[in-house]
């Protein structure tokens, strides 16, 4: 970009960012994004591709949630949700002092969160979580 002529480079930066925010792994796509940083593209690209972000990546998504929590509580909360439900559905026990964290985080996030929009609040996701993974004892032993 920067051997490139003056506002040539604008044009051909904004075709990079288009490609990354549509490259198939989400989680490689969003490090990347945050690293740039480009954070608004980032909670876009969380908020679309909610779905297919794969909570496994705690090392990837941790940044990104950190990147995310000033100025986009919303896509932070979403991130670190993927790793909550991948890590609870998954038994992984291991991880459950670290997505309990996660878990009291989003609590505190859900402050800053005007309208969930299509998301769960904050309430009814604790609601569903409990109902769903109600013998993850260690887990809520944790959120306690």
């Amino acid at each position: 970009l920067k051997r490139l002529p003056d506002f040539d480079d604008i044009e051909v930066e904004e075709r990079a960012l288009d490609f990354v925010e549509s490259y198939t792994d989400p989680v490689a796509a969003l490090s990347f994004l945050v690293s740039w940083p480009d954070l608004d593209r980032s909670s876009a690209l969380v908020l679309r591709r909610r779905a297919d972000l794969d909570g496994d990546n705690y090392w990837r998504l941790n940044e990104v949630a950190d990147a995310l929590a000033g100025s986009y509580p919303l896509a932070a909360t979403i991130v670190l949700r993927s790793m909550i439900d991948f890590a609870l559905a998954n038994s992984q026990y291991k991880r459950y002092k670290h997505v309990a964290g996660d878990f009291l985080e989003c609590s505190r996030l859900a402050f800053a969160i005007d309208d969930f929009g299509t998301f769960e609040t904050h309430e009814a996701y604790a609601v569903r979580l409990r109902r769903e993974h109600f013998r993850k004892y260690s887990f809520w032993k944790q959120v306690s």
